[in-house]
């Protein structure tokens, strides 16, 4: 039995709202610096990309901010350096 409020089958969708993309505006979720590069100050490299950089081993460059000789930036469980240290 079907009540008086009740309708007879799910309701239909909301309508989307309508919005204008401009033609300079960055599409899609990576605003800004899709595709170009960041100023060496902005950039992170990953532990591996540093030990390639310096001719090292990982272990040397994790071994190194242990000891707190070179800073880190934390994304998540991530380890990341700044290129602005890592640049010899």
């Amino acid at each position: 039995m079907q009540y008086p409020n009740e309708s007879a089958g799910p309701s239909p969708p909301k309508p989307m709202p309508i919005t204008r993309t401009l033609p300079n505006e960055p599409k899609g979720r990576n605003h800004g610096y899709a595709g170009e590069t960041l100023p060496v100050a902005d950039r992170l490299l990953t532990v591996g990309q540093v030990a390639e950089n310096w001719q090292v081993s990982q272990r040397t460059v994790r071994r190194m901010i242990a000891d707190g000789r070179l800073p880190i930036v934390r994304l998540g469980r991530a380890v990341r350096i700044p290129a602005k240290v890592a640049v010899r």
